[in-house]
């Protein structure tokens, strides 16, 4: 019964759609809505299946650091990634923790000072914050792309798994132009990965990066345009200087949006006090009473071979909840799930290897 309500809710609100352009599906991939998204997944690729799907599981940080019941939350995570992934055409887990299964500590960001991961009200508001500027794209009349040509450009060799980084607030200062800050990170990525084990240090197969608010920037000053080609001084031209001096083998797509995010109750004040009510950073902190109402973003949605270890770890949590026979199904189930996502770090594994060795040619 609750599945035909679900499915007949679906298609009312697709036929009421003038250019259906897929599914964006947000859910708890840790608990047993995992199952129930799988199920939709499945339903709707059926009845849509030219549709792309792109499927976010919102991972919130376990309560418990070391125990079984972190073990047993990702192996249910495991089980509705493994199960989700032939039905969708992109999947981006997105969570502030830096590791599935062992205890580490999570996520930290530059000019969040106030961040308390441990708050389900404050990590909800930075993922949320990230998918919103990375679906932009997906969402406006002008400067826009489809699902179907996100999906195509992003998922090559069957690896649907993607990373989402993001750089929230993204910096902008008083005294320093964006060329400058960029150029100070050298090899350094600006943003901070939102994927468990996923550290940003090998350089992606194919990236998207979405900006917004960096043209309230200074973008280059008089004495560095020196430094680029001629004319090249525009904020698309310097990002996709530094985009392709930090990736150089990896295709870059580039969107950027005027205007800034907007905060507003109820999102969380958790910026830093060196940011004034603008977002910008300053010498001087800002004043307990005064809360921050603008900041620039920017996120990377990035097709990377990191994502081995994550699938790794997920199948590792699978592994222990076989051992510890833990999981409400049967072993065979269980199985055929573990042997997905050992075929998902396959993916990555090979790419890896075979860039390894061409480069060695």
């Amino acid at each position: 019964m609750v599945q035909d309500d679900v499915d007949e809710r679906i298609r009312y609100f697709a036929e009421e759609c003038d250019h259906l352009q897929g599914f964006q599906v947000l859910f708890d991939p840790c608990g047993g809505f995992g199952g129930v998204t799988a199920k939709m997944a499945t339903t709707m690729t059926d009845d849509y299946s030219k549709k792309a799907i792109f499927a976010i599981p919102c991972i919130a940080t376990c309560p418990d650091t070391v125990g079984v019941a972190r073990k047993t939350w990702h192996s249910n995570c495991a089980l509705s990634i493994a199960t989700l992934y032939e039905s969708c055409s992109m999947i981006a887990p997105i969570s502030v923790d830096s590791a599935v299964v062992t205890s580490a500590l999570p996520r930290r960001f530059d000019y969040l000072d106030y961040f308390d991961p441990s708050k389900d009200y404050h990590s909800s508001a930075i993922l949320a914050a990230a998918f919103n500027v990375a679906s932009l794209p997906l969402r406006c009349r002008s400067n826009a792309t489809t699902l179907s040509e996100m999906s195509s450009a992003l998922t090559v060799f069957d690896r649907k798994l993607l990373t989402i980084s993001c750089a929230f607030p993204f910096p902008r200062f008083e005294d320093r132009s964006l060329f400058a800050y960029l150029k100070s990170l050298e090899d350094r990525q600006p943003w901070t990965p939102l994927v468990p084990n996923a550290s940003n240090v090998k350089i992606p197969v194919v990236q998207h990066v979405v900006c917004k608010g960096l043209t309230s920037f200074q973008i280059v000053s008089e004495l560095e345009k020196r430094e680029l080609p001629y004319g090249c001084w525009k904020l698309e031209d310097v990002l996709r200087q530094y985009l392709g001096d930090v990736f150089p083998s990896c295709p870059n797509m580039l969107h950027s949006f005027d205007s800034l995010c907007h905060i507003e109750s109820p999102f969380p004040q958790l910026f830093s006090r060196k940011l004034n009510r603008d977002g910008i950073v300053t010498q001087s902190d800002r004043d307990d009473a005064t809360g921050v109402r603008h900041v620039a973003a920017a996120v990377a949605l990035q097709n990377s071979d990191e994502m081995a270890a994550y699938a790794n770890s997920l199948a590792d949590a699978i592994k222990y909840s076989l051992r510890a026979k833990d999981l409400c199904l049967e072993d065979d189930v269980v199985r055929e799930h573990l042997e997905t996502l050992v075929n998902i770090a396959s993916y990555y594994q090979s790419w890896s290897g075979s860039s390894s060795a061409s480069d060695s040619d």
